[in-house]
């Protein structure tokens, strides 16, 4: 995937091997272990304990995130336009704080005793905060997955503009998502609408697969959910530091608009 800035200088973008591939490898493992193992067996492996693959995914994909972030940070007055900083410093800060929370701010590893005032109000007695008020989880999902949309329906419509943005002066040209972020953002986006078309929380409906049941339904679709929007932040800031790190290297930057 290339880019063409306003001077005909190449931005190689993040290879379609990561981009298109990584999601398609993690959701068919994921589809393999629910259609050939059944609930148990993806239950086991793939979502409901601490040593399954989504949980171990989560870390794996958001420390690097953190990383990045906070490389793009350190280098926020390279970047033209104010609001592209802010959006980096958002980057770091959201990644950080999903990272925190999806490792009880690393309780999950080291294995703490929750303090006692945390443990009295959390649902699950564990040393975060998306479990002691739907605010802490439920507004930070709905604004990734409002994201995870956009970023999948932009690159589309933006390609005329895009060709336009000048990179040493428009803070668009950085702050769009590219196609890299797409396949991520669609799965991730599309992984709740089951349960939101189902509509209910009870026993396993029979006349339903239960490999569509234990991925989808009566709410077990949490855990991919937040693993691809967790692989959507990961690609989006992937992208955005390959090529910047180019762009350092090959053209640089006049001095920033204030």
């Amino acid at each position: 995937m290339k880019e063409l800035d306003t001077e005909n200088t190449i931005l190689k973008n993040v290879s379609p091997w990561i981009w298109f591939g990584l999601p398609f490898l993690s959701l068919s493992f994921c589809c393999g272990v629910a259609i050939f193992g059944g609930a148990q067996e993806y239950f086991k492996l793939v979502s409901a304990s601490e040593s399954a693959y989504l949980e171990y995914s989560m870390p794996v994909l958001l420390l690097p995130s953190v990383l990045m972030a906070g490389w793009l940070l350190r280098h926020h007055k390279k970047f033209p336009g104010r609001w592209t900083r802010v959006l980096i410093l958002l980057l770091f800060l959201g990644s950080l704080y999903f990272l925190g929370e999806e490792t009880s701010w690393g309780q999950h590893y080291f294995h703490w005793e929750t303090p006692e005032w945390i443990a009295k109000v959390s649902d699950q007695g564990e040393t975060n905060i998306h479990n002691v008020n739907g605010i802490f989880d439920q507004f930070p999902r709905a604004l990734l997955t409002a994201a995870a949309i956009a970023a999948f329906i932009f690159p589309f419509l933006l390609v005329p503009q895009r060709k336009k943005w000048n990179p040493r002066i428009s803070g668009l040209f950085w702050m769009w998502p590219t196609v890299v972020s797409a396949p991520a953002g669609l799965v991730a986006a599309l992984s709740g609408l089951p349960q939101k078309f189902y509509g209910k929380y009870g026993s396993w409906d029979p006349s339903i697969p239960e490999w569509f049941d234990c991925m989808f339904l009566r709410g077990q679709h949490s855990e991919l959910m937040e693993h691809f929007l967790a692989m959507f932040i990961f690609m989006y800031i992937l992208s955005l530091t390959w090529r910047f790190r180019q762009f350092l290297t090959s053209l640089p930057l006049q001095k920033p608009v204030k």
